[in-house]
């Protein structure tokens, strides 16, 4: 196991600073003189287009797999560095970073930095040390990342019920497969958000930035945002609306610069983030519209850009490059179920233009039914939008009503250090979205009954755009008012408060072992830094290529230092951190949560089905029960990705389009079931509570299946195929 850990450890090193230097060497070359934190974004951008761009080039060829991604990244890196490689300069990136933490803690906010770096820290370890644990993420956000790289093909998995939702956009995933491929298992993939997060927060300082903030003034706007209940609490998770709020800020950042500037090197970055950001969630769709038609105006209407069709080319290539990163799914859907948005229906003033998935009349009826029982079908309109506005997980929190309130107030009044309709474009961003998400019918399940409270994380970027504004009204309001800072610095304090509650309590128990593994990284640093420093105590010459090379004592015993101890320890952390993942699975999967509530029923029949040693294809079935969202096929997968899962049709004797009989292939034909098990070569069959027919058919016939594991909720069978 040590040597998986040792190769995928360089591997991920490789395949990261491999994208990371190319999108450093491209930004050097087109964004040499744009400010730091525009850079920073603008890198962060690219890197995340680069994996998007490898998946989706790799797939046809199944070739998503360590060996050709590694390729890849490396083909990548080399070519970038000969056409641009003297351009590198990596210190011009890290070192306004560190002259910000400089700065910071040095003024009288440090505390609060150091509050802020201690949360995240806990939270990190709580995202190494858990297995996945989010609803959502062991239903389909992980299912289709794990399947891709078992297959090396962007599959679409076909199962009853949830696995419409695998019709959505792949952009999200495909960030979660990045983080399983290396490894061959989950140790890194709760880590997802954390980048994406700083990348989120990074573009609305620069927005801020843009719009005249100071860098004081503006650093208040990552802070009151990314700690906010309907962001932070998804860092630990693979939910997708952390990277959705990052895009739309990112896109949103680069289309400002184009109306400011007019530069082509910003529109095509417009272009990515907004095509980024088409590709992994539905309700980015009004945001990437909007930025399209106001770019292709501006661009049709400037006037040191001489010839139309030069600037139609412009548009087109800005078209393109959407497409390019985020309508693979929309393409696919179009084809195979006539409806690009599939599995929402597209309506247009309650009238249906295409048809989508049957079961969401069932969800539908259980949201219901959800709200009755609740009381929540009492509520009038205001009653529904101010519960958005209290602390509860995934809620906006009650200081977006006064930013709502600001961002408002603001478009009747103007600012002298930005035009009115830069400011009237910012504040299109969110008000249409906002709008659109309320009024248009498409997706009526997601406003009402257990999503009431917590939909505002559909809506994170646009509530991020309107604080900025917020901020900017502030500005000019705090000559009447002299506690500005201190007031923002303690909405800030009221977040962490509220994190610490609901966010790092389950990991109280993994203090302990989080201060002893840190004491032992640092004492493993200081022996292993002490033997290399004797090891390397004289200087020698070494031969390459025949050439012979003086080493100089300090820059060896610094390369030795940083970089050998640095990849030794982490390595041997990985492993450390693996084997302890390996023994409390599924003590996590029983006794704790991560945002959500996943049923616990069914851990014994995963952990059952879970040896390192073996592996086989697991069948999943069960009946129907509402909302229809209960098929937990990635801990089927194991510890180690090794187990295939399926589900078997007792319907269709072939794979079918899911649109196809409105995405139904339950059925209750013994002989084809029979049939499809043999072709599928499973091994073992898990059925669930409710009981379906399945099981009725497998307890008739115990000759061919034998029951291995039962219990109250889940009942395992051995299919003997012969």
């Amino acid at each position: 196991m040590f040597l998986n850990t040792l190769i995928g450890s360089i591997i991920f090193l490789i395949t990261n600073i491999s994208l990371l230097y190319t999108s450093h060497l491209l930004i050097r070359r087109f964004l040499p003189n744009a400010p730091h934190s525009v850079r920073l974004v603008a890198i962060g951008t690219l890197f995340y287009a680069f994996i998007i761009l490898i998946f989706q080039a790799l797939s046809p060829f199944h070739a998503i797999s360590k060996t050709w991604v590694t390729i890849t990244c490396i083909l990548l890196a080399l070519i970038s560095h000969f056409v641009w490689g003297k351009l590198r300069n990596p210190q011009a990136d890290i070192q306004p970073v560190k002259t910000w933490i400089r700065d910071s803690l040095s003024s009288r906010w440090a505390v609060l930095l150091i509050v802020c770096g201690f949360v995240v820290l806990l939270s990190l370890s709580r995202a190494l040390l858990m297995p996945p644990l989010a609803w959502d993420c062991l239903t389909y956000h992980l299912t289709s990342a794990a399947l891709w790289i078992k297959k090396g093909t962007l599959l679409i998995f076909s199962a009853p019920d949830q696995i419409q939702y695998t019709h959505f956009p792949i952009n999200g995933e495909i960030f979660a497969s990045w983080l399983l491929l290396p490894l061959h298992n989950d140790l890194l993939v709760n880590t997802m958000n954390f980048p994406i997060t700083l990348l989120g927060g990074i573009s609305c300082y620069a927005i801020a930035r843009e719009v005249g903030l100071t860098r004081k003034e503006a650093s208040f706007a990552p802070a009151l945002i990314c700690f906010s209940p309907m962001i932070y609490a998804l860092i630990t998770t693979e939910y997708v609306d952390t990277a959705v709020f990052a895009f739309c800020s990112a896109a949103v950042l680069f289309a400002l610069r184009y109306l400011k500037k007019g530069t082509l090197h910003d529109f095509l970055l417009a272009m990515l983030a907004s095509g980024i950001l088409l590709g992994i969630k539905f309700t980015g769709i009004p945001v990437a519209g909007l930025i399209l038609i106001v770019t292709a105006i501006k661009t049709i209407t400037l006037t040191w850009h001489p010839g139309f069709l030069k600037k139609l080319g412009v548009v087109l290539l800005g078209l393109l490059t959407l497409c390019a990163m985020g309508g693979r799914q929309y393409i696919l859907n179009s084809i195979d179920a006539r409806n690009p948005l599939y599995p929402l229906p597209i309506r247009i003033m309650n009238h249906e233009i295409a048809e989508g998935w049957g079961g969401l009349d069932k969800m539908n009826e259980w949201i219901s039914q959800y709200e009755i029982s609740e009381g929540l079908d009492k509520l009038d309109w205001w009653g529904r939008t101010y519960r958005k506005f209290y602390y509860r997980s995934l809620t906006a929190g009650p200081k977006y009503f006064l930013f709502l309130i600001l961002a408002i107030v603001s478009l009747f009044i103007s600012f002298r250090h930005i035009p009115r309709y830069h400011w009237y474009f910012l504040s299109m961003m969110w008000i249409i979205p906002i709008t659109l998400y309320y009024t248009g019918p498409s997706m009526d399940f997601a406003k009402g009954g257990y999503y009431l409270d917590t939909s505002t994380r559909f809506l994170s970027p646009y509530i991020a755009i309107f604080t900025i504004q917020g901020l900017v009204l502030l500005k000019k309001l705090s000559k009447y008012f002299y506690t500005t800072d201190s007031f923002l610095l303690a909405l800030v304090a009221w977040d962490l408060l509220y994190v610490n509650k609901t966010h790092i309590q389950e990991i109280g128990l993994l203090y302990p072992f989080v201060v002893v593994l840190i004491a032992s990284i640092i004492i493993i640093f200081k022996l292993v830094s002490r033997a290399l420093k004797n090891l390397f105590s004289k200087e020698g010459t070494i031969f390459i290529f025949g050439r012979s090379y003086r080493l100089d004592v300090t820059t060896t015993i610094r390369w030795a230092n940083y970089y050998a101890i640095g990849f030794i320890v982490t390595v041997a952390g990985i492993y450390g951190l693996q084997n302890y993942r390996d023994h409390t699975r599924y003590l996590y999967y029983r006794g704790y949560t991560d945002l959500t509530n996943t049923p616990k029923s069914f851990v014994n029949g995963w952990e059952f089905l879970d040896k390192s040693n073996e592996k086989k294809t697991i069948a999943l079935t069960m009946g129907w029960k509402s909302p229809g969202h209960h098929w937990f096929f990635y801990p089927l997968m194991g510890r180690h990705l090794q187990n295939n899962i399926t589900y078997v049709s007792a319907r269709h004797m072939w794979d079918v389009p899911t649109w196809l009989h409105q995405g139904e292939i339950r059925g209750n034909e013994y002989s084809i079931w029979l049939h499809n098990l043999k072709r599928k070569n499973v091994d073992y069959v898990l059925v669930q509570t409710p009981w379906p027919v399945e099981s009725q058919w497998m307890a008739l016939n115990e000759d061919i299946f034998q029951l291995m594991f039962s219990d109250e909720n889940c009942k395992i069978f051995r299919y003997n195929r012969e």
